[in-house]
């Protein structure tokens, strides 16, 4: 799971590695981040079927 400002422009990696599948939960320390709009990607492989990847990218709001 990767975070990107409006720009585009990488800002953190939150998860590199592979998982059981089910619900996850992930931490952002955003202390260091300023108030605006991110976007952040979700990358997934199925087992069952590799050459079918899985991807998602989703806007979030930062407001403090």
């Amino acid at each position: 799971m990767k975070i990107y400002n409006v720009l585009g422009q990488f800002v953190s990696t939150l998860v590199d590695e592979i998982q059981d599948a089910g619900y996850k939960s992930v931490y952002l320390n955003a202390s260091n981040l300023p108030s605006g709009i991110y976007f952040y990607e979700i990358n997934a492989v199925s087992v069952a079927e590799p050459s079918r990847p899985f991807r998602q990218v989703k806007k979030m709001a930062l407001i403090r």
